[in-house]
């Protein structure tokens, strides 16, 4: 009877784990860390104005304030996750983020610079899904915006002042990563290339 009592309540036990299990998914991937590097670039090689072929074929006139081969710098990026509510914000943590550069604290959002090779990497990363934001500051036409990047100005918020603020004169290209615990995303992105993207 005492064995069968013992019996029943290990199998309730485990019920309840299994519930909370289902019910709250803590997979290895979504409690560990990650890191990402990769090139973020540009084709075009010197100040001023130059004439590109955008991914759809189209050419495309921008602005190249990064200067030429020595001298240019490299495009700075942001790292957002896409699993939370961001219509949370404060205001002031809004402009803080856009006008100040410091990301609301408790939320997975990196804000970085490629190094004058393009290079650049990040390390102890929440593992989960992520948007890459890359800033082309000069650029008023990526090609025609990728779904990714539609996404983005639909998951931001107050997208309008994110354009003004962040991306200023210029434009911004998103695409998707994915951050795997104890492992390494490489994610680059070439502006201007018929494939800009290749995430690996």
């Amino acid at each position: 009877m005492k064995l069968c009592k013992k019996f029943l309540s290990a199998l309730c036990l485990l019920s309840m784990l299994l519930c909370l299990y289902w019910c709250f998914p803590l997979t290895a991937e979504a409690a560990g860390v990650g890191s990402i590097e990769g090139t973020l670039r540009s084709q075009l090689g010197k100040a001023g104005v130059d004439v590109i072929q955008t991914a759809d074929g189209r050419k495309a006139v921008g602005f190249n304030f990064n200067g030429g081969p020595g001298e240019q710098k490299g495009l700075k990026f942001q790292l957002i996750d896409r699993r939370v509510d961001l219509s949370k914000l404060t205001s002031e943590e809004i402009h803080d983020w856009y006008q100040e550069e410091k990301p609301p604290k408790d939320y997975h959002i990196f804000l970085g610079q490629a190094d004058a090779q393009g290079h650049y990497r990040l390390e102890n990363v929440p593992a989960g899904d992520y948007f890459m934001v890359v800033l082309l500051p000069g650029q008023r036409d990526a090609g025609l915006p990728s779904a990714d990047y539609r996404a983005l100005k639909e998951y931001l918020p107050q997208w309008d002042y994110f354009e003004m603020s962040v991306v200023g004169i210029g434009s911004c290209d998103a695409f998707r990563v994915t951050i795997r615990s104890g492992g390494e995303t490489k994610a680059d992105y070439i502006y201007g290339a018929p494939f800009p993207v290749r995430v690996r």
